[in-house]
Order: structure tokens, then C-alpha cells, then sequence
């Protein structure tokens, strides 16, 4: 967030604060009850964030947290209730009332020093069953309140009942604990969220030790308190479900972005295995055709190492793309002063490395005065070397670098797949896929190792 977006937040929370401490001075009834839905709706949300997110930050500590906050809102819903402002509840009273909102307080107490404990000692827990326990916990705490404040007379102050302020700075004292604790790590939080857990504190002190001098449970310092409250509730809220999901709904967002740049993929390489098989078809060789659809099918089942292409499909494949090259009116030169691909590997993959850099040519020299492709396969000292060269425009020398990352095209949206077919298949035969682009034409060289050279480099790549 940047300076202007911290002034105009700042505003927007004093503002709040100044309406609500209006409310609270003329009409303490209504601010009550406004104050405590804001904290019962944060602790809902936080809940149901926190829990319908558990299996995207996979971290058990948050699930606890979000158990805890919903123990909290039961708690503080039966808080408002019984503060006196709705006669008709039966277990109106002004001590259940504070007790209610301190068991609230103990339920967010434990589950806060439960989750770091759990985050400390990387435990892995049962998120069911730790809801179950913090649901049954609030409601366990809600029926001995129900029941042991019926005998209690009028509303008794902090300072006047020892166990009742002991219980609540007992509880204040657990959570600045588990805040200072984390103030201690500067490695894991970041300097916002730290200034945000030191407002937490601050506030903490502040709003408890407002509703331990109280008096009465209306007036300006039960206001102050509440404002306190809310301000707490606000900070945690930035903390616990901003911060902490930001980055795995960030890396959530990448993986699949990755995936549907993966299926893109897929899909032009199919496309590519089709096209040979329609070729074989149209030749009725009809084996050879349910061959190309096979090697498809063992594509998608991981089953590839174990199938592969017929043996011709290397010239049909560049027959299929010279046909295509010559209806779009592109003049297609082939020199094959080489043997066909014989080992299993480049058999079963060069086909469709060499489909994709003509498909890339074609769409090079699409709109070019005098379109022109060559391919070339020649054997030199290096190994074997596959050449494909078009009279398309120059690269930009910014993008050479990247040519080959997944979607990077000037041809339009859902484009750019070919080439990192092409390098992903070069790795995997240990073979280098190199390109030269100037003003006069654009060469995509693959050189191929000498035999038994490209298996121990491709098993290096893989």
C-alpha cells in the first residue's frame, strides 16, 4: 500500500471511529449492538476464509485459527444477547454478558497460542476434529455461564471481583505473549504486518484495560473499550486473511496458469500427431495411421517411452507441411543429405519437433514479399543437424532470449507453444536448439549428438 492508500485508510478509521463514538455517547444500545455484529461478521469471515482456504495454504495453524474465531463469534453473539438490550432473552445479565465476551476472549487466547505452537513444531493436526473441539468448547463455556450467572446479583466490576480481573488479564497476558513472540521472528513476518501486530498490542492493552476500570457496562469508557475492540479486530483481520492468503492464492493463480499453458501445449502437439495420421489416411495406410493415433493415446497415459511413430513418419510429416507450405503460396525447399532418424527416441520425436519449427516458419513468412522456408538435415562432426531457415521478419533482439518460454508470441492470444515444444523435446534428446535472426532470414538449428551421446544428455535433462 502506498503513502496516499495508508492516509486515506487512516481517515476512513478515524472517521468510523468518530461516528461510532457519537453513537456511543447519545445512544449506547444501538452502539453496542452495531459494534459487536462488526466483530461477529470479522470473526465469521475470518472463520469462513480461513476454513474453505485451508487446503490452498495447506497450514494447519490457520485452520486453528479459524476454529478459534468461530468459537469466538458463537461466544460474542451470546454476548449481545445477554447485554440487556433484548429483555425477552432468558439469560439476560450484566455479568454473563462480561463472561461470555471473556470466554470469547479465552477461545481466541488458546487457539492463538494452539496455532503457533503447531506452526513452531510443524504438527500436523486434524483440521475436522480441531473444530469439532473449539464449537464444543464454546458451547460447553456458554451453558456453565448460562447457568453459574443466574446466582450473581448486580453487574460487579473488574475491581471489585479478584478472579474475574485475574481471568482477564490472564488471557491478555496469553495473547500479548503469542504477539511478542512473533515480533521476535523479523525473518518470517513482514514489516507491515509487524507495525499491524504492535497496533494489535497497543490496542489490546488499551481496550482491556478500559473494560477492567469500567464502572457501569454503558458510558465513555465501555465506548473507548469497544472501539478498542474493533480496532484489533480490523488489524487482526489484515493480518490473518490478507497477508497470509495473498501468496498462495498467488501461487494458486500461477499453477494454473502453468496448467492451461500446459493443455495449449498438449493441444498443438496433438494437433501436429493428427495431421500426420490424416496424412497416412488419406494414403489409406491405415496401420501406420492407428499407429500415429496410438502414439497420441500414450502421450496422454504417460505410456510414450514404450511406443513410437512408423518409420517413414519423418519424411511424411515434411511431405504434409511442404503441401501446406505450397497451398499458402510459400516456396519450400528440403535438403535431407542425411539418413533418416533410426534411434527409437528420435524416431518417436523429432517428427513433431520438426512439425512445429515449420509450423513457426509458416507463420514467419506469412505476409512476407517472397516466402521461403529450407530445411536442411546434415551430418557434420557435431552429430546430425537439423536446420530450418525463413525469409520472415528479424526477431527483436530483446525477445531472442525468451523465444522459447510458453505463450511469448507476436501472433495473437492462445499462441507461442511450438517453440517450447521444440525445446522441451531438444532437452529430452540431449540435443542444443539454438536461433539466428537478422534482417534477411531467421534459422532454427538443432544439433543432435553423435550416437549414445543423447541418451546420457537427456537423462541429464530430465
Amino acid at each position: 500500500m502506498n503513502r496516499r492508500g495508508i492516509v486515506t485508510s487512516a481517515a476512513l478509521v478515524a472517521g468510523g471511529a468518530s461516528i461510532l463514538a457519537w453513537i456511543g455517547l447519545y445512544n449506547y444500545p444501538v452502539f453496542h449492538v452495531a459494534t459487536e455484529l462488526v466483530g461477529i461478521a470479522i470473526c465469521a469471515s475470518v472463520f469462513s476464509i480461513g476454513w474453505n482456504a485451508r487446503h490452498i495454504t495447506n497450514q494447519d495453524h490457520f485452520a486453528i485459527m479459524a476454529s478459534g474465531f468461530l468459537g469466538c463469534a458463537i461466544l460474542e453473539f451470546l454476548h449481545m444477547l445477554a447485554h440487556g438490550h433484548f429483555p425477552a432473552v432468558f439469560f439476560a445479565n450484566p455479568n454473563a454478558t462480561v463472561h461470555f465476551l471473556l470466554a470469547a476472549r479465552t477461545i481466541i487466547a488458546v487457539a492463538f497460542l494452539h496455532a503457533l505452537y503447531v506452526r513452531e513444531r510443524k504438527i500436523q493436526v486434524d483440521q475436522e476434529v480441531v473444530l469439532a473441539a473449539y464449537v464444543f468448547a464454546a458451547l460447553g463455556a456458554a451453558f456453565w455461564i448460562t447457568r453459574s450467572s443466574r446466582s450473581v446479583g448486580p453487574f460487579v466490576p473488574d475491581l471489585q471481583w479478584l478472579p474475574q480481573l485475574v481471568w482477564r488479564w490472564a488471557v491478555n497476558g496469553g495473547i500479548l505473549l503469542g504477539l511478542s513472540h512473533l515480533l521476535r521472528r523479523p525473518i518470517s513476518i513482514s514489516l507491515r504486518n509487524r507495525v499491524f501486530l504492535m497496533v494489535i498490542m497497543v490496542s489490546e492493552v488499551a481496550g482491556q484495560f478500559a473494560f477492567a476500570v469500567q464502572t457501569d457496562l454503558g458510558g465513555t469508557v465501555s465506548v473507548l473499550g469497544h472501539l478498542f475492540k474493533i480496532l484489533t479486530r480490523l488489524c487482526v483481520y489484515r493480518v490473518l486473511v490478507i497477508s497470509t492468503l495473498k501468496d498462495p492464492y498467488r501461487t494458486l493463480f500461477q499453477d494454473l496458469t502453468e496448467a492451461v499453458q500446459l493443455m495449449r501445449a498438449q493441444l498443438h502437439d496433438m494437433i501436429n500427431d493428427l495431421t500426420l495420421a490424416s496424412t497416412y489416411l488419406q494414403m489409406n495406410r491405415i496401420a501406420e495411421a492407428q499407429q500415429c493415433i496410438e502414439v497420441i493415446a500414450a502421450d496422454l497415459s504417460d505410456r510414450y517411452n514404450y511406443t513410437t511413430l512408423p518409420n517413414d513418419a519423418w519424411y511424411q510429416i515434411i511431405a504434409a507441411k511442404s503441401d501446406l507450405a505450397q497451398e499458402q503460396g510459400i516456396e519450400f525447399l528440403c535438403k535431407l543429405n542425411a539418413p533418416p532418424p533410426d534411434d527409437f527416441h528420435q524416431r518417436r520425436l523429432l517428427p513433431k519437433l520438426v512439425g512445429n519449427l515449420l509450423d513457426n516458419a509458416m507463420d514467419a513468412v506469412a505476409g512476407a514479399p517472397e516466402p521461403r522456408i529450407i530445411l536442411e538435415w546434415n551430418r557434420s562432426q557435431e552429430g546430425t543437424v537439423l536446420k530450418v531457415t525463413n525469409s520472415g521478419s528479424e526477431i527483436p533482439p530483446e525477445l531472442r532470449p525468451r523465444i522459447f518460454e510458453p505463450g511469448l508470441s507476436t501472433k495473437g492470444k492462445d499462441r507461442g507453444f511450438g517453440l517450447t515444444i521444440c525445446q522441451k523435446i531438444a532437452n529430452e534428446l540431449g540435443a542444443s536448439l539454438t536461433v539466428d535472426s537478422n534482417a534477411e532470414a531467421t534459422t532454427f538449428t538443432l544439433i543432435l549428438p553423435q550416437a549414445g551421446q543423447e541418451h546420457a544428455a537427456g537423462d541429464e535433462a530430465r
